[in-house]
């Protein structure tokens, strides 16, 4: 009975997508949703791979036994374990029929192993009705192929190689998807959007306690929102998503890339970002736990947007200093104070090319951050602090006294620091020993200034750290990178918790990660990587093998299947005790294999 559940569920997945009660077209349509298989033997291919990691071998027999258990020791009996699967869902006019593909070498013998949960199959004309719980499928071989549908209809006109519809997808990942958003019909996005639109205003009311400015700034966001759904609904192109194990890298990957109608404005903001040269190389340290690079860029229509959000951000601030307990000078001094640091940053929301760069050094000696952005106006954030220390320097003299600006300087960048003492930070107890261990015995900020960048960094030799990156981006300038490349490493976050963490099992833990992780060779970052593509971008997070050989951690059964035991003929049951039947264990590991 489960296994008959089990295949009813599976054909409602591969079959049943639409709205219920429509009916299925023979005409087909414009491809809406591709998905893909790459096959049985591509599938073996990275289960082995992690079995390998793992440190558990076992999975692909697992696997092998899961399936021959679930046939009766009959495996994949009549399907071609090589090529691709596939499944296409098409729009009609108010409809969505549905075409799933499956290689075979011998439909019959397919049709022999499934018995047992699908019983007998009539066919008519070729075309074969198979019961799945209350729904029937039909199915039909062409060329090596057995196609299956809802409709009978729609078996009548099956491409000659359906490979084809895939558009590489299998040579690509194991298991993708690709929505083909170009082909969603226009009467579905009049039904669609206006509903998406009436759901978000609904929740547009001003809240109790919210101020006006306040919900201002919520309602533009919402109303952003909307346009940018209507932006994607009209001018994406398509949606790929796709997972497999990329063999050559030798990483598991997980893909998805969106590309844009040419010559829309979607298009046009996705080629303001490119592949350029940055000036923050060196923050992408080989050593840190977390490196970060991004080129970006603003189209006109986005630079619009932001600027309104930052108007009705900066109404909101004003209001809430207004609520405040202060003179009406200081109220004026806090609002100039304001729109000085927003005017810092207005050339990097304005610009059409922008640079930035992080990174987070952790390990056993504690944590520190360093980052930088441009372009921004230096000397207005220099003025900036000038203004903040003063201030500073009448409201709490104890606190500005430890502000240095102009503390030191490299390569025209000015570094002002601030650091605190521990003791007027006002940790107690666990909290101030916790702080001590990963920062040390003050908080240390350092902002430097440039021309048309600059720098913010804290923690444990924060200015050594960031004059350490800074000079490794000099070496490195010039050189071209993608429009985003981040990293997290494993190694020196599992180091920095077998340190600091409070509980004796997570430390343990950590320890063991951290022996793995180190046994990998450098390879134990999770990586993510923006590229370019014609009219769109592609983003790839892959996991390098040393995360992955963290499975040996978790506690992962050898054999939650039983491989069937090998049964005697009955003829041969009566052959004389001490003759043993030729290749009968051969056979059957032949037969568990397919």
């Amino acid at each position: 009975m489960k296994r008959t559940l089990y295949l009813a569920a599976v054909a409602a997945t591969l079959l049943g997508w639409g709205s219920q009660g429509l009916a299925q077209p023979s005409d087909g349509g414009k491809p809406l949703i591709v998905a893909a298989f790459s096959g049985y033997d591509a599938l073996m291919k990275d289960v082995a791979w992690v079995d390998n990691l793992a440190g558990k071998p076992g999975l692909p027999a697992m696997l092998r036994g899961g399936i021959a258990q679930f046939t009766g020791g009959k495996g994949l009996a009549g399907i071609d374990t090589k090529r691709p699967w596939g499944m296409i869902v098409s729009a009609g006019v108010g409809q969505f029929p549905v075409l799933a593909f499956v290689p075979v070498k011998d439909f019959k013998q397919l049709l022999e192993a499934l018995k047992p949960f699908i019983g007998d199959v009539e066919e008519t004309d070729g075309v074969y009705e198979i019961p799945m719980g209350a729904q029937t499928v039909f199915a039909k071989e062409a060329k090596g192929w057995v196609f299956l549908s809802r409709a009978k209809d729609a078996l009548k006109s099956v491409p000659a190689d359906p490979v084809k519809q895939l558009g590489g997808l299998p040579e690509q990942y194991t298991v993708s998807v690709r929505v083909l958003v170009r082909n969603v019909p226009e009467e579905l996005k009049q039904m669609v959007l206006p509903m998406i639109q009436m759901g978000m205003q609904a929740g547009l009311e001003q809240m109790p306690g919210e101020s006006d400015a306040q919900f201002a700034i919520r309602k533009k966001m919402a109303e952003t929102s909307i346009q940018q759904i209507t932006q994607l609904a009209n001018e994406l192109d398509t949606f790929t998503l796709g997972l497999g194990v990329d063999h050559q890298t030798d990483s598991l990957r997980l893909e998805y890339a969106i590309v844009a109608k040419p010559g829309t404005e979607l298009a046009k903001q996705i080629s303001a970002t490119t592949d350029g040269k940055t000036r923050f190389g060196g923050f992408f340290a080989k050593d840190a736990a977390l490196g970060m690079i991004g080129l970006g860029g603003t189209s006109e229509v986005q630079a619009t947007q932001v600027q309104s959000l930052i108007a009705g951000l900066r109404s909101n601030v004003e209001q809430e200093i207004d609520r405040q307990e202060m003179s009406e000078a200081d109220k004026k001094k806090a609002k100039e104070l304001l729109g000085e640091l927003l005017d810092v940053f207005q050339p990097f929301f304005k610009a059409t090319k922008t640079d930035a760069g992080m990174m987070v050094k952790a390990d056993s000696q504690g944590v520190a951050l360093a980052a930088g952005i441009m372009p921004v106006d230096g000397p207005k954030l220099a003025a900036f602090l000038k203004k903040l220390a003063d201030q500073l320097a009448k409201d709490a003299p104890d606190v500005a006294k430890h502000v240095k600006l102009d503390a030191d300087q490299r390569d025209g960048v000015h570094f002002h620091t601030f650091s605190l003492p521990i003791d007027q930070l006002g940790l107690e107890g666990t909290e101030r020993e916790n702080f001590e261990k990963l920062f040390g015995k003050s908080l240390d900020v350092v902002v430097g200034t440039g021309q048309e960048a600059v720098y913010l960094a804290a923690g444990r030799n924060a200015l050594d750290l960031l004059k350490a990156a800074m000079d490794q981006s000099k070496q490195l300038a010039g050189q071209t990178v993608p429009p985003m490349q981040m990293f997290l490493a494993g190694a020196p976050i599992a180091r920095l918790v077998q340190t600091f963490a409070d509980e004796e099992e997570a430390r343990q833990i950590a320890g063991r990660a951290l022996k793995i992780l180190e046994a990998a060779g450098g390879k134990d970052r999770l990586l993510m990587t923006a590229t370019v593509i014609a009219n769109g971008m592609k983003v790839r997070i892959e996991a390098q093998p040393g995360l992955v050989s963290l499975l040996q951690l978790a506690d992962i059964p050898k054999a939650p299947f039983e491989e069937p035991a090998e049964e005697k003929p009955p003829a041969e049951a009566e052959k004389p005790a001490g003759k043993k039947p030729a290749k009968t264990k051969a056979k059957a590991k032949v037969l568990i294999d397919q």
